[in-house]
């Protein structure tokens, strides 16, 4: 929002870092900001709560350009998830 309202456009690309002690702290914020900068959403596995793939969220119900995410995300993260 602070980019936007500085310069008046969405960035293109932005790039994340991904920690797994902040992902467990804050119950994965961080990937569901990138999932919102992708303007995409989960779809729930029902009897366990698990993520089983992604959902394109049509432009027009977005209301904005998708942006593209580079994620960098540390060694406790891709292997504790």
């Amino acid at each position: 929002a602070r980019y936007f309202t500085e310069t008046g456009v969405y960035p293109e690309h932005v790039a994340i870092s991904v920690w797994g002690t902040a992902a467990m702290r804050t119950h994965g914020d961080d990937i569901a900001q990138i999932f919102a900068l992708l303007g995409i959403k989960p779809i729930w596995q029902r009897e366990n709560h698990r993520v089983t793939g992604v959902e394109l969220i049509p432009l027009e119900e977005l209301g904005r350009p998708r942006i593209d995410v580079t994620v960098r995300i540390s060694g406790f993260f891709r292997d504790a998830f």
